[in-house]
């Protein structure tokens, strides 16, 4: 273990550490939703720091603003590389790709309690508790320690507080396109570049709520300028969508973390896969019938989503149908859920799992 983690926890309060990577090259799905856990862990009366490799500013900001600590470690890191805490009354939960079984052993050994937020069941996982929120996570097989909680499904979706504030106006027809915070310019270009040309092919004007970077700004504006029908509305290097999310009729997305928010808002969806990690919760979209999933985005069928968008500014009892299905499969109660089967983990006298030495 490389860098040392100074515990100046209290004794009494429920004490988590939060760890996560975020940015360019780890997109914004991982911190956004370790922040809604995190929210639902301080209702629960839980003191939360994060722990953090990246440096992205507005991202600590972010958290700063809700009442977040956080904790640089060397940008140079790599998973959990660093020191466990002293106490054993402190939960470590990570959301990591990087984390290997190895330095959760290591923190195991340490008499640490350890909890993962994971998309994609690809190693083992000696922890106490594993949380994937994502539709299709009831079909892959943990490979876990006997006792480990392993809590799967929408029924565990982590959306954050102003999320859930958002009230919809259904008076708005507006079309939301997000596709997270990953630097993907030439797949993102590619799918703006086929909405652009559907200018030729509207009758009516058509307001898009565009998120997007700053760095991708000046390619957003010249594939959409001059249009006839079609009328953008950029939200650029914003955290939180939550004012797009109100005006929004239906949306155009990645298949992340997206999803269960615009499930739970009953917002009908287009997704499209922009990394592996999201194929999990991309193919089951459909048959969730809370929107329809594209496939891979650097290999989408000739005209499908030409046809589904267009389908989809047709409205009618579709849309309505997904709509309703969303909101009956994401309630908005999985952050609350997941923090408060992560802080049984913590009562006092409670023993740290067995460490199996089976494969």
């Amino acid at each position: 273990m490389k860098s040392e983690v100074v515990d100046n926890a209290g004794d009494g309060q429920p004490q988590v550490r939060i760890f996560c990577e975020y940015g360019p090259d780890h997109g914004l799905g991982h911190v956004m939703r370790c922040l809604a856990l995190a929210q639902a862990l301080v209702r629960a009366g839980a003191e939360v720091t994060f722990f953090t490799h990246s440096r992205q500013a507005a991202v600590q900001e972010l958290l700063s603003g809700h009442g977040m600590s956080v904790e640089k470690l060397p940008e140079s890191g790599r998973g959990l590389d660093f020191d466990p805490p002293v106490k054993e009354n402190i939960l470590t939960i990570f959301d990591h790709y990087g984390a290997t079984e190895e330095q959760m052993l290591a923190y195991r050994r340490a008499g640490t309690r350890l909890a993962a937020i994971d998309d994609l069941a690809d190693r083992r996982f000696s922890c106490e508790a594993v949380l994937n929120q994502n539709l299709g996570a009831g079909d892959l097989v943990y490979r876990v320690e006997s006792g480990t909680k392993v809590l799967l499904g929408p029924r565990y979706a982590l959306l954050r507080e102003t999320i859930l504030g958002v009230k919809r106006d259904p008076q708005e027809r507006c079309v939301l396109i997000t596709f997270g915070g990953a630097h993907l310019p030439d797949k993102v270009e590619a799918v703006l570049r086929r909405i652009a040309a559907l200018d030729r092919r509207l009758k009516k004007p058509l307001r898009l709520l565009l998120a997007t970077t700053s760095a991708q700004l000046p390619v957003v504006e010249a594939l959409f300028q001059g249009l006839r029908h079609i009328e953008i509305e950029v939200f650029v290097d914003r955290l939180d969508l939550a004012p797009a999310l109100r005006r929004c009729a239906f949306a155009l997305t990645a298949a992340g973390s997206t999803v269960l928010e615009l499930a739970c808002l009953g917002v009908p969806q287009i997704a499209l896969g922009l990394s592996p990690n999201q194929e999990v919760n991309g193919l089951k979209i459909t048959a969730a019938g809370i929107g329809v999933y594209l496939g891979e985005a650097a290999s989408l069928q000739v005209g499908a989503l030409e046809e589904a968008f267009l389908s989809f500014l047709r409205g009618g009892k579709t849309l309505a149908r997904m709509s309703e299905r969303g909101r009956e499969l994401v309630d908005g109660q999985g952050a609350s859920r997941a923090a408060a089967e992560l802080l049984k983990l913590l009562p006092a006298g409670r023993q740290p799992l067995q460490i199996s030495s089976q494969p």
